[in-house]
């Protein structure tokens, strides 16, 4: 997991730490050794990264980039802004953000920067994430209209705008969804 740090955000990866502050993002092996450095002008610096790739990203605003240890692979700046982003160790990744018609849009991408599916929520999503094997998405929203907060959980099979599963939980909030396993998530 990332952890933010006088606006700057580091993560472990493949042994060694990738770091990303509102000036420059750098990957460090296991022994310190640098093998990226890149600037960065990111005003809410955030990182996720997988075995093999880190994405990135300006929490709040629109732009991410996706890395392996040594060059970027992808970059591109969405129509509105990212709030959450989360990615598979095959390489798929999601990214929720908000459309024109909705308040909450996960955009499912494949290992090769495309993006293959959207899923759309009237709801505010408060969690999202894609299981280690790319084949699973959950989303936990949040309903406040009627007074009373009502948190839904969606699993979505990747490829696949119809909910697999769901469970709607009320009178409490929930911090995060979590998978523990490719098959089985936390709330």
């Amino acid at each position: 997991y990332s952890r933010p740090v006088n606006n700057q955000c580091f993560s472990s990866f493949k042994n060694g730490l990738a770091v990303v502050s509102d000036s420059e993002f750098k990957i460090f092996t296991s022994t310190g050794r640098v093998t990226l450095t890149e600037g960065s002008e990111y005003v809410n610096p955030q990182i996720v990264t997988s075995r093999s790739n880190i994405i990135i990203y300006d929490g709040g605003r629109r732009a991410y980039s996706v890395y392996n240890s040594f060059v970027n692979l992808h970059s591109e700046t969405l129509e509105y802004p990212i709030s959450l982003v989360d990615m598979a160790e095959n390489g798929s990744y999601i990214i929720v953000t908000k459309s024109k018609k909705y308040p909450s849009v996960v955009k499912i991408y494949d290992s090769d920067f495309e993006c293959v599916s959207e899923y759309s929520k009237n709801d505010q999503i408060i969690s999202a994430e894609i299981s280690d094997n790319g084949k699973f998405i959950a989303v936990a929203s949040l309903d406040a209209s009627k007074g009373e907060s009502i948190v839904s959980l969606n699993v979505l099979k990747n490829g696949n705008k119809d909910v697999y599963s769901s469970v709607t939980v009320s009178g409490t909030m929930p911090y995060r969804c979590s998978f523990l396993t490719n098959d089985r998530i936390a709330l």
